[in-house]
């Protein structure tokens, strides 16, 4: 059913003090002196929401800095997503453009720490993806290799998903790479730690190279690999069941 104009302009102009605190015109069938509860109870679910996303981060910077950081996105920030989960994420983009308390000058890593932790949020709550089929058993270097649909690679420039981040003010800007997949049965969220050399692997993998054909190319653009360091990459692959699902003949 179609709202009217007058409970569509109700719904806004409260909604716009809600986020601001200032009203537009007096609102109809609202009393004044209640509207501050209303306010204060919308912005007590984001923060709920902020802190449940990002517990590393508000650890890090401490309570009373992440409530003014939850508060200037809450007054500030338009969002667009109706779900509650989603709308944590859009707090990236409004940090990205406005470096509220200069915490990325005091934390230069926090950004990435929040997209690594509003990375394992979204992951989780991602609706299931069907899983590709897939032989169990198979040839590691001339098959191709199923990876978990459910997965991404992330490069960093601190290590935010391996060390602590009170820590982290210790490490020096560098390259760092990680897989991050869903664990079908528990729906978990794994990271996993991988070298440059494995990242671009798997990344091959990801378009549907076979092992081999990847070696190849990694000889001839002058990266050459023993037989040692083959094995070893093969190894990592086959201990990873939950990345690598299986084979494709």
């Amino acid at each position: 059913m179609q709202l009217s104009k007058e409970t569509k302009d109700i719904q806004e102009q409260l909604g716009h003090y809600c986020q601001t605190g200032q009203l537009i015109k007096p609102i109809v069938g609202a009393k004044l002196e209640r509207l501050p509860h209303y306010r204060r109870l919308v912005f007590n679910v984001i923060k709920d929401s902020l802190s449940s996303a990002y517990p590393l981060t508000k650890s890090l910077i401490g309570d009373e800095k992440f409530y003014q950081l939850c508060f200037a996105f809450f007054s500030t920030h338009a969002c667009k997503e109706p779900q509650v989960y989603k709308m944590t994420g859009e707090i990236l983009t409004y940090f990205k453009e406005h470096d509220v308390l200069n915490l990325k000058s005091e934390f230069p890593f926090i950004e990435e720490l929040m997209l690594f932790e509003w990375t394992e949020m979204e992951m989780y709550m991602m609706a299931d993806l069907a899983l590709p089929k897939a032989k169990k058993s198979g040839d590691w270097l001339h098959d191709i290799l199923v990876l978990n649909p459910e997965s991404r690679l992330l490069d960093f420039t601190y290590p935010v998903y391996k060390v602590k981040p009170n820590q982290l003010l210790k490490e020096k800007a560098g390259q760092h790479f990680c897989v991050a997949y869903r664990e079908k049965n528990t729906g978990k969220i794994y990271f996993i730690d991988v070298s440059p050399l494995v990242a671009l692997i798997i990344s091959a993998i990801n378009t549907g190279n076979k092992l081999h054909s990847i070696f190849d190319e990694l000889n001839q653009s002058g990266i050459k690999l023993n037989e040692e360091q083959k094995d070893k990459i093969v190894a990592f692959l086959k201990s990873e069941s939950s990345l690598v699902l299986g084979f494709i003949h």
